[in-house]
Protein backbone atom coordinates (compact mmCIF):
# COMPACT_ATOMS: atom_id res chain seq x y z
CA UNK A 1 0.00 0.00 0.00
CA UNK A 2 1.45 3.73 -1.10
CA UNK A 3 0.86 5.82 2.17
CA UNK A 4 -0.05 9.08 1.74
CA UNK A 5 2.41 9.64 4.57
CA UNK A 6 4.99 7.86 4.36
CA UNK A 7 7.63 10.29 7.35
CA UNK A 8 4.73 9.82 9.48
CA UNK A 9 5.59 7.60 12.22
CA UNK A 10 2.53 7.20 14.97
CA UNK A 11 3.49 5.25 18.57
CA UNK A 12 0.13 3.41 19.81
CA UNK A 13 0.53 3.36 23.58
CA UNK A 14 -2.04 1.06 24.49
CA UNK A 15 -2.96 -0.26 28.20
CA UNK A 16 -5.49 -2.93 26.16
CA UNK A 17 -4.56 -4.95 23.45
CA UNK A 18 -5.31 -8.44 21.85
CA UNK A 19 -3.35 -10.84 23.35
CA UNK A 20 -1.86 -15.01 24.03
CA UNK A 21 -4.46 -14.14 27.88
CA UNK A 22 -7.31 -12.47 26.07
CA UNK A 23 -7.88 -12.45 21.89
CA UNK A 24 -11.06 -10.13 22.38
CA UNK A 25 -9.15 -7.61 24.79
CA UNK A 26 -9.41 -3.99 22.90
CA UNK A 27 -9.86 -5.18 19.43
CA UNK A 28 -11.16 -2.24 18.68
CA UNK A 29 -7.76 -0.43 19.48
CA UNK A 30 -6.52 -2.69 16.87
CA UNK A 31 -8.54 -1.64 14.15
CA UNK A 32 -8.13 1.92 15.16
CA UNK A 33 -4.50 1.23 14.84
CA UNK A 34 -4.80 -0.53 11.13
CA UNK A 35 -7.39 1.87 10.03
CA UNK A 36 -4.53 4.65 10.78
CA UNK A 37 -1.88 2.18 9.08
CA UNK A 38 -3.44 3.26 5.57
CA UNK A 39 -2.48 7.20 5.87
CA UNK A 40 0.94 6.51 7.72
CA UNK A 41 3.03 4.21 9.50
CA UNK A 42 1.75 2.69 12.95
CA UNK A 43 3.74 1.06 15.29
CA UNK A 44 1.48 -0.14 18.51
CA UNK A 45 3.12 -1.02 21.79
CA UNK A 46 1.02 -2.92 24.55
CA UNK A 47 2.89 -3.94 27.54
CA UNK A 48 1.22 -7.05 29.92
CA UNK A 49 2.42 -8.78 33.12
CA UNK A 50 2.15 -11.97 32.49
CA UNK A 51 3.30 -15.45 35.20
CA UNK A 52 4.92 -16.95 31.79
CA UNK A 53 7.70 -15.04 30.83
CA UNK A 54 11.42 -15.17 29.61
CA UNK A 55 14.47 -16.00 32.18
CA UNK A 56 15.54 -12.21 32.26
CA UNK A 57 11.89 -11.63 32.73
CA UNK A 58 10.38 -10.79 29.46
CA UNK A 59 8.70 -12.49 26.22
CA UNK A 60 8.20 -10.76 23.28
CA UNK A 61 5.94 -10.95 20.41
CA UNK A 62 5.85 -9.03 17.62
CA UNK A 63 3.68 -8.96 14.50
CA UNK A 64 3.99 -6.80 10.94
CA UNK A 65 3.67 -5.94 7.60
CA UNK A 66 4.35 -2.98 5.85
CA UNK A 67 3.22 -0.35 6.97
CA UNK A 68 1.79 -1.61 10.64
CA UNK A 69 4.09 -3.25 13.46
CA UNK A 70 2.43 -4.65 17.23
CA UNK A 71 4.80 -5.45 19.90
CA UNK A 72 3.32 -7.33 22.89
CA UNK A 73 5.85 -7.21 25.79
CA UNK A 74 4.82 -9.60 28.75
CA UNK A 75 7.08 -8.70 31.76
CA UNK A 76 7.39 -10.41 35.29
CA UNK A 77 4.42 -10.37 37.53
CA UNK A 78 5.22 -9.63 41.33
CA UNK A 79 4.13 -12.34 43.90
CA UNK A 80 5.47 -10.31 46.50
CA UNK A 81 1.60 -10.26 49.22
CA UNK A 82 2.67 -6.65 50.45
CA UNK A 83 0.38 -4.27 48.47
CA UNK A 84 2.97 -1.10 48.32
CA UNK A 85 5.97 -3.37 47.61
CA UNK A 86 4.17 -5.07 44.88
CA UNK A 87 2.80 -2.10 43.74
CA UNK A 88 6.30 -0.53 43.01
CA UNK A 89 7.56 -3.54 41.70
CA UNK A 90 4.77 -3.78 38.95
CA UNK A 91 5.55 -0.11 38.29
CA UNK A 92 9.51 -0.79 37.70
CA UNK A 93 8.61 -3.76 35.43
CA UNK A 94 6.08 -2.29 33.11
CA UNK A 95 8.85 0.88 32.63
CA UNK A 96 11.16 -1.32 31.60
CA UNK A 97 9.02 -3.39 29.32
CA UNK A 98 8.16 -0.09 27.94
CA UNK A 99 11.95 0.67 27.35
CA UNK A 100 12.68 -3.21 25.79
CA UNK A 101 9.64 -2.82 22.94
CA UNK A 102 10.10 1.22 22.50
CA UNK A 103 14.00 -0.05 21.48
CA UNK A 104 12.54 -2.96 19.35
CA UNK A 105 9.50 -0.54 17.31
CA UNK A 106 12.97 2.33 16.69
CA UNK A 107 14.72 -0.72 15.66
CA UNK A 108 12.34 -1.38 12.82
CA UNK A 109 10.16 1.55 12.32
CA UNK A 110 12.70 3.83 13.43
CA UNK A 111 11.90 7.49 15.30
CA UNK A 112 8.10 8.26 15.79
CA UNK A 113 6.80 11.84 15.63
CA UNK A 114 3.69 11.23 18.01
CA UNK A 115 2.28 8.97 20.96
CA UNK A 116 -1.15 7.99 20.56
CA UNK A 117 -2.33 6.60 24.34
CA UNK A 118 -4.95 4.07 24.06
CA UNK A 119 -6.24 4.11 27.84
CA UNK A 120 -4.96 5.87 30.96
CA UNK A 121 -3.12 5.71 33.35
CA UNK A 122 0.68 4.32 33.01
CA UNK A 123 0.65 4.90 29.07
CA UNK A 124 -0.09 8.30 29.29
CA UNK A 125 2.33 8.86 32.00
CA UNK A 126 4.80 7.55 29.60
CA UNK A 127 3.58 9.87 26.79
CA UNK A 128 3.98 13.15 29.27
CA UNK A 129 7.28 12.35 30.05
CA UNK A 130 8.19 11.87 26.09
CA UNK A 131 6.22 15.65 25.81
CA UNK A 132 8.12 17.47 28.64
CA UNK A 133 11.67 15.70 27.88
CA UNK A 134 11.45 15.20 24.45
CA UNK A 135 9.18 17.30 22.67
CA UNK A 136 7.10 14.23 21.28
CA UNK A 137 3.29 15.69 21.02
CA UNK A 138 0.82 13.36 22.05
CA UNK A 139 -2.94 12.03 21.49
CA UNK A 140 -5.56 10.24 23.78
CA UNK A 141 -8.29 7.93 23.27
CA UNK A 142 -10.53 6.40 25.88
CA UNK A 143 -12.77 3.56 25.98
CA UNK A 144 -12.91 2.77 29.55
CA UNK A 145 -16.72 2.56 31.17
CA UNK A 146 -15.26 2.97 34.76
CA UNK A 147 -15.96 6.67 34.39
CA UNK A 148 -19.24 6.08 33.77
CA UNK A 149 -19.49 4.21 36.60
CA UNK A 150 -18.32 4.86 40.01
CA UNK A 151 -15.17 2.85 39.55
CA UNK A 152 -13.09 6.06 38.67
CA UNK A 153 -14.59 8.54 41.97
CA UNK A 154 -13.44 5.35 43.89
CA UNK A 155 -9.45 5.70 43.18
CA UNK A 156 -7.22 7.62 45.67
CA UNK A 157 -7.29 11.67 45.25
CA UNK A 158 -3.77 11.27 44.35
CA UNK A 159 -4.21 8.78 41.26
CA UNK A 160 -7.35 10.85 40.16
CA UNK A 161 -5.24 14.30 40.04
CA UNK A 162 -2.26 12.36 37.95
CA UNK A 163 -4.74 10.82 35.52
CA UNK A 164 -6.66 13.96 35.12
CA UNK A 165 -3.09 15.83 34.64
CA UNK A 166 -2.08 13.38 31.85
CA UNK A 167 -5.66 14.29 30.44
CA UNK A 168 -5.17 17.79 30.01
CA UNK A 169 -1.84 17.89 28.71
CA UNK A 170 -2.13 16.05 25.72
CA UNK A 171 -2.56 17.59 22.35
CA UNK A 172 -5.82 16.24 21.55
CA UNK A 173 -8.05 13.76 22.86
CA UNK A 174 -10.96 12.15 21.66
CA UNK A 175 -13.37 9.08 23.60
CA UNK A 176 -15.90 6.77 21.73
CA UNK A 177 -19.23 8.13 22.31
CA UNK A 178 -21.10 11.13 22.95
CA UNK A 179 -22.00 9.42 26.46
CA UNK A 180 -18.57 8.84 27.63
CA UNK A 181 -17.57 11.98 27.01
CA UNK A 182 -20.03 13.75 28.96
CA UNK A 183 -19.29 11.47 31.75
CA UNK A 184 -15.93 12.23 31.66
CA UNK A 185 -16.60 15.73 31.79
CA UNK A 186 -18.61 15.35 34.59
CA UNK A 187 -15.73 13.81 36.24
CA UNK A 188 -13.52 17.24 35.48
CA UNK A 189 -11.24 15.80 32.44
CA UNK A 190 -10.90 18.79 30.79
CA UNK A 191 -9.15 19.20 27.22
CA UNK A 192 -10.10 22.19 24.44
CA UNK A 193 -9.30 19.93 22.16
CA UNK A 194 -11.61 17.02 22.89
CA UNK A 195 -13.63 15.26 20.36
CA UNK A 196 -15.64 12.25 19.78
CA UNK A 197 -14.02 9.38 17.24
CA UNK A 198 -16.02 5.73 17.05
CA UNK A 199 -15.04 2.63 17.09
CA UNK A 200 -14.53 1.21 13.37
CA UNK A 201 -16.85 -1.51 12.34
CA UNK A 202 -15.04 -4.44 9.50
CA UNK A 203 -18.86 -4.27 7.15
CA UNK A 204 -16.92 -6.76 5.13
CA UNK A 205 -18.69 -10.45 5.24
CA UNK A 206 -16.72 -13.51 5.30
CA UNK A 207 -18.07 -15.52 2.44
CA UNK A 208 -16.87 -18.79 3.85
CA UNK A 209 -18.44 -18.43 6.86
CA UNK A 210 -20.27 -21.23 8.62
CA UNK A 211 -24.55 -20.80 7.79
CA UNK A 212 -27.25 -21.82 9.82
CA UNK A 213 -27.02 -25.52 10.51
CA UNK A 214 -30.55 -25.62 11.82
CA UNK A 215 -33.96 -24.32 11.80
CA UNK A 216 -33.45 -23.14 15.41
CA UNK A 217 -33.94 -19.44 16.30
CA UNK A 218 -30.41 -18.85 17.19
CA UNK A 219 -29.77 -15.60 20.10
CA UNK A 220 -26.02 -14.67 20.57
CA UNK A 221 -23.93 -12.44 22.82
CA UNK A 222 -20.37 -11.76 22.81
CA UNK A 223 -18.75 -10.65 26.02
CA UNK A 224 -16.30 -10.47 29.09
CA UNK A 225 -18.14 -12.79 31.53
CA UNK A 226 -18.25 -9.94 33.93
CA UNK A 227 -22.00 -9.81 35.20
CA UNK A 228 -22.16 -6.78 37.38
CA UNK A 229 -21.05 -5.23 33.46
CA UNK A 230 -23.05 -7.20 31.28
CA UNK A 231 -25.87 -8.50 33.07
CA UNK A 232 -26.09 -12.11 31.54
CA UNK A 233 -27.83 -14.09 34.08
CA UNK A 234 -30.92 -11.83 33.25
CA UNK A 235 -30.48 -13.00 30.30
CA UNK A 236 -30.35 -16.84 31.15
CA UNK A 237 -32.97 -15.96 33.70
CA UNK A 238 -35.74 -14.44 30.88
CA UNK A 239 -34.48 -17.38 28.53
CA UNK A 240 -35.80 -19.72 31.11
CA UNK A 241 -39.16 -18.60 31.55
CA UNK A 242 -39.45 -18.31 27.83
CA UNK A 243 -38.42 -21.68 27.35
CA UNK A 244 -41.92 -22.78 29.06
CA UNK A 245 -43.06 -21.93 25.99
CA UNK A 246 -41.25 -22.09 23.25
CA UNK A 247 -38.78 -24.88 22.29
CA UNK A 248 -37.39 -23.60 19.24
CA UNK A 249 -34.26 -21.36 19.87
CA UNK A 250 -30.85 -21.81 21.60
CA UNK A 251 -28.77 -19.06 23.39
CA UNK A 252 -25.32 -19.04 22.52
CA UNK A 253 -22.96 -17.08 24.77
CA UNK A 254 -19.10 -16.31 23.44
CA UNK A 255 -16.79 -15.03 25.89
CA UNK A 256 -14.84 -16.17 29.17
CA UNK A 257 -14.08 -13.94 32.92
CA UNK A 258 -14.44 -13.93 36.18
CA UNK A 259 -18.16 -15.37 35.99
CA UNK A 260 -18.10 -18.21 33.88
CA UNK A 261 -18.86 -20.92 36.14
CA UNK A 262 -21.16 -18.94 38.11
CA UNK A 263 -22.94 -18.57 35.12
CA UNK A 264 -22.64 -22.36 33.87
CA UNK A 265 -24.10 -23.01 36.89
CA UNK A 266 -26.90 -20.65 37.16
CA UNK A 267 -27.71 -22.32 33.12
CA UNK A 268 -27.23 -25.84 35.26
CA UNK A 269 -29.65 -25.02 37.97
CA UNK A 270 -32.48 -23.86 35.61
CA UNK A 271 -31.77 -26.62 33.73
CA UNK A 272 -30.84 -24.66 30.63
CA UNK A 273 -27.42 -25.90 29.90
CA UNK A 274 -26.73 -27.58 26.93
CA UNK A 275 -30.31 -27.60 26.09
CA UNK A 276 -31.43 -24.02 25.48
CA UNK A 277 -28.27 -22.00 27.16
CA UNK A 278 -24.71 -22.51 25.37
CA UNK A 279 -21.50 -21.51 26.45
CA UNK A 280 -18.65 -21.26 23.43
CA UNK A 281 -15.70 -20.41 25.86
CA UNK A 282 -13.33 -16.71 24.55
CA UNK A 283 -12.24 -16.69 21.30
CA UNK A 284 -10.73 -14.32 19.23
CA UNK A 285 -12.46 -11.42 16.83
CA UNK A 286 -12.43 -13.51 14.03
CA UNK A 287 -14.17 -16.50 15.17
CA UNK A 288 -16.80 -13.56 16.29
CA UNK A 289 -17.58 -12.11 12.97
CA UNK A 290 -17.28 -15.57 11.24
CA UNK A 291 -20.28 -16.85 13.69
CA UNK A 292 -23.14 -14.13 13.36
CA UNK A 293 -23.99 -15.64 9.83
CA UNK A 294 -25.51 -18.74 11.90
CA UNK A 295 -27.52 -16.36 14.33
CA UNK A 296 -31.11 -14.69 13.88
CA UNK A 297 -30.23 -12.03 16.53
CA UNK A 298 -28.28 -10.40 19.29
CA UNK A 299 -28.67 -9.62 23.09
CA UNK A 300 -26.72 -7.09 24.45
CA UNK A 301 -27.92 -6.64 28.20
CA UNK A 302 -25.07 -4.39 29.45
CA UNK A 303 -25.36 -1.80 32.91
CA UNK A 304 -22.63 0.09 30.73
CA UNK A 305 -21.00 0.37 27.53
CA UNK A 306 -19.04 2.95 26.19
CA UNK A 307 -19.79 1.84 22.21
CA UNK A 308 -20.28 -2.01 21.92
CA UNK A 309 -18.44 -3.21 19.29
CA UNK A 310 -20.62 -6.06 19.38
CA UNK A 311 -23.90 -4.40 19.10
CA UNK A 312 -22.48 -2.49 15.52
CA UNK A 313 -20.71 -5.87 14.76
CA UNK A 314 -23.99 -7.57 14.17
CA UNK A 315 -26.02 -4.48 12.73
CA UNK A 316 -23.12 -4.73 10.15
CA UNK A 317 -23.62 -8.20 9.27
CA UNK A 318 -27.43 -7.26 8.92
CA UNK A 319 -28.50 -8.90 12.18
CA UNK A 320 -30.81 -7.15 14.50
CA UNK A 321 -30.39 -6.37 18.10
CA UNK A 322 -31.54 -6.14 21.75
CA UNK A 323 -29.54 -3.59 23.18
CA UNK A 324 -29.87 -1.59 26.91
CA UNK A 325 -29.95 1.86 26.68
CA UNK A 326 -26.43 1.72 28.53
CA UNK A 327 -24.65 4.83 27.04
CA UNK A 328 -22.99 4.10 23.36
CA UNK A 329 -25.73 2.39 21.57
CA UNK A 330 -28.44 4.31 21.86
CA UNK A 331 -26.47 6.79 19.54
CA UNK A 332 -26.95 4.56 15.99
CA UNK A 333 -30.00 2.11 17.15
CA UNK A 334 -33.02 2.74 15.95
CA UNK A 335 -36.25 1.05 15.59
CA UNK A 336 -35.87 -0.15 12.36
CA UNK A 337 -32.32 -1.59 13.66
CA UNK A 338 -33.23 -3.15 17.16
CA UNK A 339 -34.87 -2.66 20.10
CA UNK A 340 -33.86 -0.49 23.18
CA UNK A 341 -34.57 -1.60 26.75
CA UNK A 342 -34.11 -0.28 30.22
CA UNK A 343 -30.76 -1.85 32.00
CA UNK A 344 -31.60 -4.68 34.46
CA UNK A 345 -35.44 -4.19 33.39
CA UNK A 346 -36.32 -7.95 33.13
CA UNK A 347 -39.77 -7.72 31.84
CA UNK A 348 -38.52 -5.61 29.12
CA UNK A 349 -35.88 -7.83 28.25
CA UNK A 350 -38.11 -11.08 28.58
CA UNK A 351 -41.14 -9.32 26.21
CA UNK A 352 -38.63 -8.05 23.74
CA UNK A 353 -36.50 -11.09 22.90
CA UNK A 354 -40.19 -12.96 22.72
CA UNK A 355 -41.28 -10.21 20.28
CA UNK A 356 -37.77 -10.38 18.36
CA UNK A 357 -38.11 -14.07 17.82
CA UNK A 358 -41.43 -13.36 16.52
CA UNK A 359 -40.60 -10.58 14.10
CA UNK A 360 -36.32 -10.64 13.41
CA UNK A 361 -36.93 -11.96 10.06
CA UNK A 362 -38.78 -8.52 9.18
CA UNK A 363 -35.86 -6.25 9.76
CA UNK A 364 -34.51 -5.07 6.43
CA UNK A 365 -30.76 -6.59 6.49
CA UNK A 366 -29.27 -4.39 3.68
CA UNK A 367 -30.52 -1.53 5.61
CA UNK A 368 -28.86 -2.52 8.62
CA UNK A 369 -25.64 -2.97 7.08
CA UNK A 370 -25.73 0.32 5.54
CA UNK A 371 -26.32 2.49 8.78
CA UNK A 372 -23.14 1.16 10.06
CA UNK A 373 -20.91 1.10 6.75
CA UNK A 374 -21.52 4.89 6.33
CA UNK A 375 -21.02 5.70 10.10
CA UNK A 376 -18.02 3.28 11.02
CA UNK A 377 -15.76 2.34 8.32
CA UNK A 378 -11.96 2.15 8.83
CA UNK A 379 -11.21 4.41 5.75
CA UNK A 380 -13.56 7.05 7.25
CA UNK A 381 -12.07 6.76 11.06
CA UNK A 382 -8.67 6.41 10.26
CA UNK A 383 -8.70 9.76 8.25
CA UNK A 384 -10.17 11.88 11.05
CA UNK A 385 -7.29 10.58 13.63
CA UNK A 386 -4.76 11.20 10.47
CA UNK A 387 -5.97 15.11 10.44
CA UNK A 388 -5.88 15.42 14.20
CA UNK A 389 -1.88 14.16 13.69
CA UNK A 390 -1.56 16.67 11.07
CA UNK A 391 -2.39 19.61 13.20
CA UNK A 392 -0.20 18.72 15.52
CA UNK A 393 3.05 18.01 13.43
CA UNK A 394 2.04 18.91 10.33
Amino acid sequence: MTLKNENLHILFLTKWFPNEKDPQLGVFIEKHAKAVSMFCKVSVLHLIHSPVVEEKGFRVVINEDSNYLAVTVYYNHSSVKFFFLSYIYNVLWYFRAFRKGNKIIKQKSGKYQLIHVHILTRPGVIALFYKLCRGIPYVITEHWTGYMTSKFRKKGRFEKFITRFVFRQADYATCVSSSLKRHMLLNKFWNKNFTIIPNIIDERINENARKKENDKIIILTAADLVDSKKNISGVIKAIYFLSKQYSNFEYHIIGGGSDEQSLKKLAKDLGLYDKFVFFLGRKPNQFVLDYIPQVDFGIVNSNVETFSVFTAELLAQGKPVIVTRCGGPEEYIENKTGILILPGNQHQLQNAIEYMMEHYAHYDSEYLRQSIKKRFNSELIGHKFYEIYLKIVG
